[in-house]
Order: C-alpha cells, then structure tokens, then sequence
C-alpha cells in the first residue's frame, strides 16, 4: 500500500537530522563518509526550502506527491484486485519569533487516490497548536491542543482480521498547565 503522512515526515526528520558538519583539510563534509549514508539522507543546504518571515511569525511550508502500485489491494490469498494509488499532502507550521510568550501552530493532510477503487480513497489531516505565556523568569502557563482524522490500514498488526475497508477515526486533544522553574 502507499506511504501515509507520516512516512512524510519521518523522511523530512530524518533528512534534517543526517547533517554532520565537520572540517578537515580546509573543506566543510556534509556526511559522514565512514558510514552508508542515502545521497536523499544527505544534507543539501542549497536545496532545502527555508521557513517564511511573516511579522513575527516564522511560517514553514511542505508538500509531496508521490504514485504507488499495489498489487494485492485488499491483502486476500485469492482474488486480488490492483490499483495504482496517487498521494497528495502537504503541511504548514507556524512559529512566534517573540523574546516573551511563545505562539505555535500546524495544519497538515493528505489525500490518497485510488484510481480503479476509487471507494477505497481516503484522506486524512490534523489541525492544532499550542501557546505560552511567561509570568515572570520561570513561571509560565502553557495551553494547546489539536485536532485530527485519521485512517487505520486495513492492515494493522495489532488486528487479527482483515477489514474490507480503511478505519476512519477522529483524535482530539488539549491541554492547560502551569510551570515554574527557578534558575
């Protein structure tokens, strides 16, 4: 089946996190060369997109799209049916730029296309965000919460049938707590 939006950023972590700066011999090495290392794993500076400037909000947005083959569609032993998925997502998280208070926000979704079963399409997207609101030098109060629909593969390891169909459920979540932490 196709990768979800979590593949997504999985892949977009685990690039950000590859880069490993070091210098010898007058030059800057990007990668570790003793070490079996992805050229799509690799830091790449010059193509990497860089975060938006709004006021005083740091914006960053991301997209992908992505064509998947399936041969066994519904997983049965006989009688299987194929399809080729088509995968659109994309995400926007917004950050303050403040010296006091902090303000956060994300919104993020993708729509897979089957094109022979097209009841199979599904999509999926979370919405939330979160603030702080510093008091004094160590005390704040922190608020959040988010939103999201998500689908279960009709493949989860944890069931022990087959569902026809993807599960489709909703998550909510917030939260709200003081802290204090003297210096």
């Amino acid at each position: 089946a196709c990768c979800g939006f979590t593949g997504l950023f999985a892949a977009r972590s685990a690039m950000a996190g590859s880069a490993n700066f070091s210098v010898s011999d007058g030059q800057t090495q990007l990668f570790s060369r003793d070490r079996g290392e992805a050229v799509t794993q690799r830091a790449q500076p010059d193509y990497d997109p860089q975060p938006r400037h709004f006021g005083t909000l740091i914006v960053d947005i991301s997209g992908a799209s992505q064509v998947a083959y399936d041969s066994n569609v519904f997983a049965t032993k006989g009688g299987t049916k194929d399809d080729v998925i088509g995968t659109v997502s994309g995400a926007v998280d917004a950050n303050s730029d403040w010296s006091r208070h902090a303000f956060s926000a994300f919104a993020d979704g993708s729509y897979n296309r089957y094109l022979s079963l097209g009841h199979q399409s599904n999509g999926q997207f979370s919405l939330g965000g979160q603030g702080r609101y510093d008091i004094a030098n160590g005390i704040n109060l922190q608020l959040g919460g988010d939103i999201s629909r998500r689908m279960q593969s009709r493949l989860n390891d944890r069931s022990t049938t087959i569902a026809l169909d993807p599960v489709e459920y909703d998550r909510y979540h917030s939260f709200i707590g003081a802290v204090y932490g003297p210096n």
